[in-house]
């Protein structure tokens, strides 16, 4: 076994899982064996039951699971979503949910990602400015994003709650690693104005060139820019359906152990002072449209605005622990 990467996965079930439960290690034959391995014998060290259930992979993020997947998510305490293509905005995921299963997202992570990076963070601290994030956005009514690269937009947030995404499954019964993040859905409907896109997107990776996304009435209704446009708008076409153009999700990246050359978008949208936007499905996160897909797309250098509390200036974190 490779104990370094058991001593990194170790940190997260010794936050998470209790004696005694029955863990539901959910994977894909596309995941390193060693992964799944690992997990298994952290679950067990930690005196817990862990079973694997390995599926075929997704082809896109937010596509359904099988339907096994919804009579083991039942059958369990704690799922363990250790898939190539993340599985959280799934319906089986949020039916476990509503029965009270704890969530745990681990998608797309690789060995590389659970022992650098994001996943070497002091969770204490990471969970503590997400929590103060997502409680500012809890309490707030309005959000406006600037950059000096051209994104101006500006969405209502009333009555959403805000979710401390951070290694530590709390009260809201959701969580992952590596993680880091503040996030909330927008309102239905509220969002006007332009996102330029300069970080990662899901399914396309780092971008060479920006993409220019409009947004009308809470909805993406251009997509422009250079191949990388191309491929979203393809994508979208070939994968999607009339929702997933929906501005589906807004985050606040809170992990500073984040590498800037990182190449894994699940880790990129972690980023300290990075802020992403979710496309399609908003359901897990609060709001009420479905769509078969949910796409992060992540932003640099924004300054983010909640009703009048200054969160972010140009990337910078302006709110400290306190």
């Amino acid at each position: 076994m490779n104990i370094n990467l058991f001593r990194h996965v170790m940190v997260p079930v010794k936050m998470n899982v209790k004696q005694g439960e029955r863990v539901l290690i959910l994977s894909d034959y596309k995941m390193d064996l060693e992964i799944k391995e690992a997990l298994i014998t952290a679950v067990y060290f930690q005196e817990a039951i862990p079973v694997l259930l390995v599926i075929p992979p997704l082809e896109v993020f937010g596509n359904e699971l099988p339907e096994i997947v919804e009579k083991a998510v039942l059958d369990c305490d704690l799922i363990i979503a250790v898939c190539s293509t993340s599985v959280s905005h799934t319906n089986a995921i949020r039916l476990g949910r509503k029965n009270g299963k704890r969530y745990y997202a681990m998608g797309g992570v690789t060995v590389e990602s659970l022992t650098s990076g994001a996943a070497t963070a002091n969770y204490e601290q990471v969970y503590a400015l997400s929590t103060k994030v997502a409680e500012i956005m809890t309490k707030g009514n309005n959000v406006k994003v600037l950059s000096e690269k051209g994104t101006n937009i500006e969405f209502s947030i009333l009555g959403r709650e805000g979710f401390p995404l951070a290694g530590i499954i709390d009260k809201n019964g959701i969580s992952g690693f590596p993680d880091g993040e503040a996030a909330l859905s927008p309102v239905e409907g509220s969002a006007n104005g332009v996102i330029v896109v300069d970080g990662t997107v899901h399914h396309i990776g780092r971008l060479k060139n920006e993409i220019w996304l409009t947004v009308e009435n809470g909805r993406v209704i251009k997509i422009e820019g250079g191949l990388e446009a191309e491929q979203l708008k393809e994508f979208l076409e070939k994968n999607g359906d009339d929702n997933s153009y929906n501005l589906a999700e807004f985050a606040i990246g809170t992990n500073s152990a984040v590498k800037s050359n990182t190449e894994n978008t699940q880790d990129y949208k972690k980023m300290l002072g990075t802020i992403h936007f979710g496309i399609g499905d908003n359901i897990t996160l609060g709001g009420h449209t479905y769509s078969k897909i949910h796409m992060d797309t992540v932003v640099r250098n924004c300054s983010v605005i909640v009703d009048n509390i200054e969160v972010l200036r140009n990337g910078k974190m302006v709110l400290g622990l306190r």
